[in-house]
């Protein structure tokens, strides 16, 4: 059996990116291989409908019947009960999970750019799956959308959606005015579960607060056809940095899933 984990640390849903990526390759391989399973570990199981919904307002081709959502305690018993031949997880929460049970795994793949030493899996048959350069890596991988599921819009909302991981919008108001004159929408005061209709033009501001992994919008944006922005004053080269270079110097459909894609062939196998 290979299983996808995702885990939820908190008492309500947050729509995270890694949520997004785990379901996506879920939807995509459960396809080829209908015994892939994925497990949704939360401290709140009355969050199961919100997740379904914030999914099917995403998506036009769910497979949320197919996941399992369990407390944490169940999770922790089937870890170690359970014979996994392959698991993958794409969270920082589910590594926190990993850390302290024992399951019966032959490989686990550690999806996530993530790995200083204080979030490192410390076992022989972890394989830590990146396209980053600052990551340590043992598999090359590029990140897949499933785009084809991607719910269609005849129009988005007039509206500048704008990213500054953890900080204020006050601090950002001069770069704001700079490259827009919309409406503006903050990423930091609402989470939005349809959000792509709320806006049709994104500005993402590297924060000195947060070191992005590898965000998604970029690629999202472009996919829909949105105009985007990005200003990185700090001159870091984290996640953000290689993904917006990444979104304007290759076509988008390099980003779709596939079946030759070497995480997918995994799960399939």
């Amino acid at each position: 059996m290979n299983v996808i984990l995702f885990a939820s640390s908190d008492n309500y849903l947050r729509l995270y990116g890694s949520l997004f990526d785990a379901y996506e390759y879920f939807s995509f391989a459960v396809r080829f291989n209908p015994d892939l399973k994925m497990w949704f570990s939360t401290l709140n199981l009355r969050v199961k409908s919100e997740v379904k919904q914030a999914l099917k307002q995403r998506y036009t081709d769910t497979v949320t019947d197919k996941i399992s959502f369990m407390n944490i305690s169940e999770v922790f018993r089937k870890l170690l009960t359970t014979k996994i031949r392959k698991l993958f997880f794409f969270d920082l929460s589910s590594l926190r999970i990993l850390q302290q049970v024992p399951c019966q795994c032959q490989k686990i793949f550690y999806v996530t750019e993530f790995t200083s030493k204080d979030f490192l899996l410390n076992r022989k048959n972890v394989v830590y799956c990146s396209e980053m350069p600052f990551c340590r890596t043992d598999m090359k991988i590029r990140m897949r959308f499933f785009f084809e599921t991607y719910r269609k819009f005849s129009e988005f909302e007039n509206n500048l959606y704008v990213n500054y991981p953890k900080g204020k919008l006050e601090e950002v108001k001069d770069i704001i005015e700079s490259v827009s004159k919309k409406p503006v929408l903050f990423k930091e005061n609402k989470a939005l579960y349809d959000l792509h209709k709320h806006f049709d033009e994104y500005l993402y501001v590297k924060s000195p607060y947060w070191f992005d992994p590898h965000p998604r919008l970029f690629h999202e944006s472009k996919f829909y056809g949105k105009a985007y922005h990005y200003v990185n004053n700090l001159n870091v080269k984290d996640g953000s940095y290689y993904r917006y270079l990444d979104s304007i110097e290759n076509d988008i459909s390099t980003r779709d899933m596939t079946t030759d894609d070497n995480l997918i062939q995994e799960m399939l196998t």
